[in-house]
């Protein structure tokens, strides 16, 4: 596991709210009504990068939390009709990789962040994935 600090940035794209219980399904909710309403068309983004991003946890990491699926986008990008912005805060991250792609990627390294989570520090602010061959 690397860790690296990013400066604050800013992603346009869909959101939900969701709880542990219902994550799995909300969020493979939330990438099919990306891929269904032509969310990634109307981004002016940086590049085809699309971000998963878990955010605004209640009472801790394992509460209720945001969940936004969007684009880097500049700080002056509109934001379409219909599609929500996330500013992210600067902060330290922890990387993980995987050789898998989609949902299987995720699932597992998922698996490896709780299986290290007495190790790990987590601020609890935006924990992020992202899809460099999705849009």
């Amino acid at each position: 596991m690397e860790e690296t600090t990013l400066p604050f940035f800013r992603l346009i794209g869909l959101h939900c709210r969701t709880s542990p219980k219902t994550a799995p399904a909300d969020t493979a909710a939330l990438w099919q009504h990306w891929h269904d309403s032509g969310a990634d068309g109307r981004i002016k983004a940086f590049s085809r990068t699309v971000y998963c991003a878990y955010h605004d946890y209640e009472d801790s990491i394992g509460g209720a939390h945001g969940v936004t699926l969007g684009k880097l986008v500049t700080v002056s990008t509109e934001v379409p009709e219909g599609l929500d912005e996330l500013w992210v805060p600067p902060q330290r991250y922890a990387l993980y990789r995987s050789e898998q792609t989609g949902q299987q990627a995720a699932a597992a390294i998922w698996q490896q962040i709780h299986a290290s989570s007495d190790s790990l520090q987590r601020a609890g602010k935006v924990d992020f994935e992202a899809y460099p061959n999705s849009g």
